[in-house]
């Protein structure tokens, strides 16, 4: 079995690809699968895929809602 994922930098965070995106099911619960600075996808219980992006204003954690998959790519979300 290979590990399609790459790392970035020494934090060894996963980067997904377009493949991932898709091939993404759902599960019991929503989940997120993450790329990096932030961004990540939130797979629903439904199928529903919603990209997301984490930020920080002042001392607080935002989530900035970014669009759905496959109506927003993965390449303009990176831009």
């Amino acid at each position: 079995m290979t590990n399609n994922t790459a790392t970035i930098d020494d934090k060894k965070k996963p980067v997904f690809t377009d493949k991932t995106v898709f091939n993404a099911k759902p599960k019991e619960k929503p989940y997120k699968i993450y790329d990096k600075k932030g961004l990540f996808i939130l797979v629903h219980v439904n199928g529903s895929k919603y990209w997301r992006s984490k930020y920080r204003y002042g001392d607080k954690e935002k989530i900035l809602v970014l669009g759905v998959y496959p109506d927003v790519s993965l390449g303009s979300r990176r831009e």
